[in-house]
C-alpha cells in the first residue's frame, strides 16, 4: 500500500474527534486534566497535611511560643505521555455508499475515536478494579447478603461510610465521586435501604436516579460506566462484559486541576489536541487512510484517595 502524498492534518476531522463522546464512557470524567507541553516531565502531588517538627513550619504566638502549623506535603512525580495511535482505510466503495465524502471520513473518525476511548477506559478500569493496587485498609470484598443484588439485606449506606472514613483517615478528604458499572447502578437504585432513605421503598416507580443515589452515598456525583468490551483472548469465543465490572470505587477526584489539591490522580494530556491526518492511497485506487494520535497518561498520584469494593454484586 503506497501513498501519493504526505499526511494532511485535517482540522475539521480533528474537531469531530474532539467533540465526539461515545455513550457510556467515563474515564475522562474521573481524573482532573493537566495539560503539558513536553511528553515527559514532573508534576506535583499532595498528601495529607502534616503537623509538628516534620512539617517544618511554626507560627509565633506573641508570648514566646511557637505553635505548630500544618503543611500540605508535596511530592514530585514523573509523567511520561504515551502516544496512542490508530488508523483505518476508507475504500472507494465506502465513499460510494454516502452522498458526501466527508460523511465517510466522519464515520471513520468517530469509530477510531471510540477505539481510543475504549483503550483509555479499559486501562483505567483495570487499574482501579485491581485490589492489589490498594492498601488492605482501602479495599473490601462483599459477599452473600452484603452484595447489592440482595436488595433487601445489603447495606450500601454503611459501606459508603466505611469507604469515606478510610479515605478521610489517610488523606484528610472525603470522596466526591463513586464509580460503578451500569449493572451495579441498577441494583443500587432499587436497593431497599436507599429507597427507604428517600421515602420510595414501597413505590412502584421508586428507583433512584443518579443524582439521588449520589446524595444518599454522600458524594457529589455517581459516574456510571456503561461501556462494554470483548475480553476474550484472540481466537477464543467472545467474552463481552462491562469494562467497569462488578466493583464500586469511591474516590477523591476534583472536577478541575489546581495547585495544592489532594486527588487520586490526573489525566496528563499534551497541550495540542488529538490529531487526525489523512493520506491518499495509490493502492487500492481511490482509497484514503485516516490516522489518529493522542498523547496522554492517566497518572495515579495517591491511591489512598480511593476505596475499592470488589464483588459488589454476585
Amino acid at each position: 500500500m503506497t501513498t501519493l502524498n504526505r499526511p494532511l492534518v485535517e482540522k475539521l476531522l480533528t474537531e469531530v474527534s474532539t467533540k465526539y463522546e461515545p455513550y457510556g464512557y467515563i474515564s475522562e470524567k474521573i481524573l482532573p486534566t493537566i495539560t503539558v507541553k513536553m511528553t515527559a516531565g514532573k508534576i506535583g502531588g499532595y498528601q495529607m497535611p502534616k503537623t509538628g517538627p516534620d512539617s517544618g513550619y511554626y507560627l509565633h504566638s506573641g508570648d514566646g511560643e511557637y505553635q505548630r502549623v500544618t503543611q500540605t506535603a508535596k511530592t514530585l512525580t514523573d509523567y511520561v505521555l504515551q502516544k496512542n495511535a490508530i488508523g483505518a482505510v476508507i475504500t472507494e466503495e465506502d465513499f460510494a455508499n454516502v452522498e458526501d465524502p466527508f460523511e465517510a471520513r466522519t464515520d471513520t473518525t468517530e469509530e477510531l475515536t471510540e477505539l481510543i476511548w475504549a483503550d483509555k477506559e479499559k486501562s483505567l478500569a483495570n487499574f482501579l478494579n485491581d485490589n492489589a493496587n490498594y492498601s488492605a485498609s482501602n479495599t473490601s470484598a462483599l459477599a452473600g447478603t452484603a452484595q447489592y443484588n440482595d436488595l433487601s439485606n445489603s447495606k450500601p449506606l454503611e459501606d459508603a461510610a466505611v469507604a469515606r472514613e478510610a479515605i478521610r483517615s489517610k488523606t484528610g478528604m472525603t470522596p466526591n465521586i463513586a464509580i460503578m458499572s451500569g449493572e451495579v447502578y441498577d441494583y443500587l437504585r432499587a436497593n431497599q435501604q436507599l429507597r427507604a432513605a428517600f421515602g420510595a421503598k414501597y413505590s412502584l416507580n421508586g428507583r433512584l436516579d443518579a443524582q439521588s443515589l449520589a446524595l444518599a452515598l454522600d458524594v457529589e456525583e455517581v459516574l456510571i460506566g456503561e461501556a462494554i468490551a470483548d475480553f476474550a483472548v484472540e481466537g477464543q469465543a467472545s467474552d463481552i462484559r462491562s469494562i467497569w465490572g462488578k466493583t464500586v470505587i469511591y474516590a477523591v477526584a476534583p472536577r478541575a486541576a489546581r495547585r495544592k489539591q489532594i486527588t487520586l490522580g490526573y489525566r496528563v494530556q499534551k497541550n495540542t489536541p488529538r490529531r487526525i491526518t489523512r493520506v491518499n492511497l495509490q493502492d487500492p485506487v481511490g482509497a484514503e487512510k485516516i490516522l489518529m494520535d493522542d498523547w496522554y497518561q492517566q497518572k495515579i498520584i495517591n491511591i489512598d484517595a480511593a476505596y475499592l469494593y470488589t464483588a459488589a454484586i454476585a
